[in-house]
């Protein structure tokens, strides 16, 4: 059974609810990318030389770090080459060149 609480009503519960909501949303949105940032630099070797097996197409030793790093994070990293980031890099300078471009000039 639900409540019916009006919106907007000073005190209320959505009033209540909205620094609660604001938080969540500030972990949500910065602490994802954070940790999984954290996750891939604090284990930078393992990943390189997973990559590096990948690449040979080669499996990891059984029972090693690489082998850990590979089953806890592949999925994020396996799709991420040097072409991507490259592009990623490039993206913002183009943007910035065509808004220079397009830009109307005062007279």
């Amino acid at each position: 059974m639900g409540t019916f609480e009006e919106c907007g009503k000073p005190g209320g519960v959505q009033m209540r609810l909205i620094p609660w909501s604001i938080v969540g949303v500030i972990v949500l949105v910065a602490g994802y990318p954070l940790s999984i940032t954290f996750a891939l630099y604090k284990n930078r070797f393992e990943v390189m030389s997973d990559q590096l097996l990948r690449a040979l197409r080669r499996e990891p030793p059984l029972r090693s770090e690489t082998a850990l790093v590979r089953s806890a994070l592949a999925r994020v990293y396996y799709q991420v080459s040097l072409g991507h980031a490259v592009v990623a890099r490039a993206l913002p300078v183009a943007w910035r060149s065509r808004q220079t471009v397009w830009a109307p000039t005062a007279t």
